[in-house]
C-alpha cells in the first residue's frame, strides 16, 4: 500500500474530448501536486482551438484520490468566465442533448460507482433537444451519473422538438431565461425548474409552417420517470393564406398546456 508524494509539471499538454466535439483542449506549464495520497492542479489556463483555427480560453482544475494503483474518486472543474466554448452536454437518462456555445462552470466529480455533473451555464448559441447523439462505448458503460445544471439562455438558444434534424417545433428563447435540470440516478428520476419563453420560431402542422409569436416552455414541478417528461408548450402562431377569391386570410394556430407527447406532424 504505497503512499504518493511529489510534483508532476509538463511543458504541454493536449487532448480531445467527446465533451467539446471538433476542437483540441491544450494547456501549458501544468503542475499537479501529490501530498498525503491526494493530487491536486489548482485553476490553470486551458486553450480551445477549433478546426478553423479559432481560439477561447478557460481554466480547469483536478483532485483526485491516489489509493494503491487506483484513483478511487475524482473531480474536474471547467470556468469559462468570458469567451464561449462549443460543448455538447448529453443527458442519456431523460433522452435530452444540449449542444451550444456556452460559458460558465461545469464540475465533474465521481467514484466508481456514481459520478455527479454540476453546472451554471449561459448559452450564447446552440440548440436543446430530445436526441442524443452517437455516443463513445464507454459513456454507455454501466455508471450511474446523476445531474444538477442550471442553464441561462442567452442570444440565440434553440429549442427543437423531436430533433434538430426533423423538428415539429423550432423556437427560439428569450434572453436570460433560466432552466435547472435535474436527474437522480439512485432514485432514477428526472425534473426540471423554470420556464423557458419563446421570441419566435416555427411550427409544422398539416404541412405547413406557422410562424410562432407568442409562447413558451414549461415544465410539471417535482420528479417524475425519465420516461414521461413532463415538459409542455403553450404558443400562437399565425399563417397567412389565400381564400378562394384570392383574399388574404390569417389562419391561428393555438396550444395550451400541450404535452409534447401530444404534438404530431
Amino acid at each position: 500500500d504505497p503512499d504518493y508524494f511529489g510534483t508532476l509539471q509538463a511543458d504541454s499538454v493536449g487532448a480531445n474530448v467527446f465533451f467539446a466535439p471538433g476542437q483540441t483542449l491544450s494547456m501549458k506549464n501544468p503542475v499537479v501536486t501529490v501530498s498525503q495520497n491526494t493530487a491536486l492542479m489548482g485553476f490553470t489556463p486551458v486553450t480551445s482551438t477549433t478546426l478553423d483555427g479559432l481560439k477561447s480560453h478557460g481554466y480547469l482544475a483536478l483532485e483526485f484520490a491516489i489509493e494503491q494503483w487506483a484513483m478511487p474518486t475524482f473531480k474536474a472543474s471547467v470556468l469559462l468566465p468570458d469567451e464561449p466554448i462549443s460543448l455538447c452536454v448529453p443527458i442519456a437518462e431523460g433522452n435530452i442533448n444540449l449542444e451550444a456555445q456556452v460559458k460558465g462552470f461545469v464540475e465533474i466529480a465521481g467514484d466508481d460507482t456514481l459520478q455527479v455533473i454540476k453546472g451554471d451555464l449561459v448559452v450564447d448559441s446552440g440548440t436543446f433537444s430530445f436526441e442524443i447523439p452517437a455516443l463513445p462505448d464507454w459513456f454507455k458503460e454501466p455508471l450511474a451519473t446523476s445531474t444538477d445544471i442550471t442553464i441561462t439562455t442567452g442570444k440565440n438558444a434553440l429549442f427543437a422538438y423531436p430533433s434538430i434534424r426533423t423538428p415539429i417545433v423550432q423556437a427560439v428563447f428569450n434572453d436570460n431565461q433560466k432552466v435547472r435540470i435535474l436527474y437522480d440516478a439512485v432514485d432514477e428520476t428526472l425534473g426540471f425548474e423554470g420556464r423557458l419563453a419563446f421570441r419566435s420560431g416555427e411550427i409544422y402542422y398539416i404541412q405547413k409552417n406557422f410562424y410562432i409569436t407568442e409562447g413558451g416552455l414549461s415544465f410539471s414541478p417535482g420528479m417524475s420517470d425519465p420516461e414521461s417528461l413532463n415538459a409542455f408548450i403553450d404558443l400562437r402562431a399565425r399563417i397567412q393564406e389565400f381564400d378562394a377569391s384570392g383574399n388574404k386570410v390569417d389562419i391561428f394556430l393555438v396550444l395550451e398546456n400541450s404535452s409534447l407527447d401530444n404534438i404530431k406532424p
